[in-house]
């Protein structure tokens, strides 16, 4: 299906959207190295010009977020951080987070990288780091609704990592 898709892909944000895609896939399929790999490898063919549009620059950053899940999963933590950084220069040249035209089932922006930092954050088993980051955000107000959920299960983790259960069990009965 991922062959069929790149090969009617006729623009370069399509085709890293697919590729970005198959990253998702390879990292529920548990293939790490291997998504972390392709990510990598498109996110450097397509590191956007200093005249980049935010959809240029979006395409760019989710293929480094996609980078950064695997490689938090892969244990490589230097990778992780590395790609998230440029995830978040990317996300501060968009200015907000936005649905994606070539991909409008997708969202970039300061917000996404935000959450994706949280979830890295529970990963590593840093639930205080995954607290800071959902109280800035919590502040900021999550507008991109489709990550809420799974945010605020990461959220409910942290909580009851710390042993804080019923701050744990409040963020269960809201969702």
């Amino acid at each position: 299906a991922f062959d069929l898709a790149m090969s009617d892909a006729d623009d370069p944000l399509i085709a890293m959207s697919v590729v970005e895609e198959r990253c998702w896939g390879l990292i529920r399929q548990g293939r790490l190295a291997e998504a972390r790999e392709l990510a990598f490898r498109w996110a450097d063919d397509g590191e956007p010009r200093i005249s980049a549009d935010k959809n240029e620059l979006a395409a760019w950053g989710r293929l480094l977020i996609r980078a950064s899940t695997a490689a938090v999963r892969d244990n490589e933590p230097g990778q992780a951080r590395d790609a998230l950084r440029l995830a978040r220069m990317a996300a501060a040249g968009t200015g907000r987070d936005f649905a994606l035209p070539y991909a409008p089932w997708h969202v970039f922006g300061p917000v996404t990288v935000s959450v994706t930092a949280a979830e890295n954050a529970t990963i590593q088993d840093k639930p205080q780091e995954t607290l800071d980051i959902a109280t800035k955000l919590t502040r900021a107000r999550l507008p991109v609704r489709r990550y809420a959920p799974s945010h605020r299960l990461d959220v409910a983790q942290a909580h009851a990592t710390l042993r804080q259960y019923p701050e744990a069990v409040s963020v269960l009965q809201q969702l």
